[in-house]
Parts: C-alpha cells; sequence; structure tokens
C-alpha cells in the first residue's frame, strides 16, 4: 500500500535502560524482515533538543513525500510535564538532559507521509494527532500517568518484534 516505508528508532546515546539490545532487534526486524529503510537516532546529552529536532528536519526534507509511511519508535524514560505533554529524559536523575517529545511530535505531524507512532517509555499515550496531510496514529507501552515494563520478556518492545516476526510468516 506505501511506495516507501521508513523506519526511525529513537534511543538515548547513554543508554542507562539497556535498550539497545532490543532496539537492535527490532532494527533487524524492520530492516531484514520486512525490507524498510530503518535508521537508528542516538539522542546526545548535549544540545538533545536542537540535535533531535535536526535529524527530523533532515529526515523529513528526505523523505516526506504523499504515499510513504514513517514509522517512529523511542524506548527510554519517559514523563509528563505540567502541560501534560511527553518528555523523554535519559536516566530518571533531576538534572538529566531531556528532551520535549511533543515539539518533535509536531514536526512529524506537519508530514504529507502517514506516521505511526511507537512509544516504550513511561507516560507514552500523551501522543496526540497531527496536523498535516498525512494520517498519525500512536501506539504506547502504556497510559497516560503510568509506568511501562522495563526491557525483558514483558516490555512493549520485546512484544512488538514478537507480532512482527509471526506476521511475516
Amino acid at each position: 500500500r506505501y511506495h516507501t516505508v521508513n523506519v526511525c528508532l529513537i534511543r538515548w546515546a547513554e543508554d542507562t535502560l539497556d535498550i539497545k539490545p532490543e532496539l537492535d532487534a527490532l532494527h533487524d526486524t524492520f530492516s531484514q524482515l520486512y525490507g524498510f529503510n530503518t535508521e537508528i537516532w542516538l539522542i546526545p546529552s548535549t544540545a538533545s533538543q536542537i540535535q533531535l529536532t535536526s535529524m527530523t528536519c533532515t529526515f523529513l526534507q528526505k523523505f516526506d513525500e504523499e504515499g510513504n509511511l514513517f514509522i517512529v519508535y523511542y524506548g527510554g524514560h519517559g514523563t509528563i510535564n505540567s502541560a501534560r505533554q511527553n518528555m523523554w529524559w535519559c536516566s530518571r536523575e533531576p538534572e538529566s538532559p531531556c528532551v520535549d517529545w511533543s515539539a518533535i511530535q509536531t514536526l512529524f505531524g506537519t508530514a504529507r507521509s502517514d506516521v505511526l507512532i511507537l512509544l516504550d517509555c513511561c507516560a507514552a499515550a500523551s501522543s496526540a494527532a497531527g496536523m498535516g496531510t498525512g494520517t498519525m496514529e500512536a501506539i504506547a507501552a502504556c497510559g497516560w500517568e503510568t509506568r511501562a515494563p522495563p526491557p525483558g520478556q514483558y516490555s512493549f518492545t520485546n512484544t512488538l518484534i514478537e507480532v512482527l516476526e509471526e506476521w511475516a510468516c
């Protein structure tokens, strides 16, 4: 149905939750099993918001066109700020670098491509619909103010990989 499926898998460069093994397996599933164009984005601890915004803008300029699908995945720490928007944190430490996901999501929301957001983080269900010509949907590991299971047997990512592998058969 789609001309091209482009996947960006996002995690912090400083992997405090040990997300990397599951993210690498998800990368292999999307790229090898499904043949999707799949990139891994590492959020740096310095200038985090600017760097992730820049990666997003470059990605949109390169791949955005009607008839395409973007799959945007994030695995890591997440919370809700006072404005009830999803924030991504490098760690649970109070001074940890963070990213305002709602600002990044707004960029994807302007896309002509359809966008599927997959969030494996706490407080993930704060994602809202976009305003572009494409459709935006989100699948979250947990609700607004709840915790997602950590990486491992019961994680959202692990279950996602199992389902994608089953569907490919």
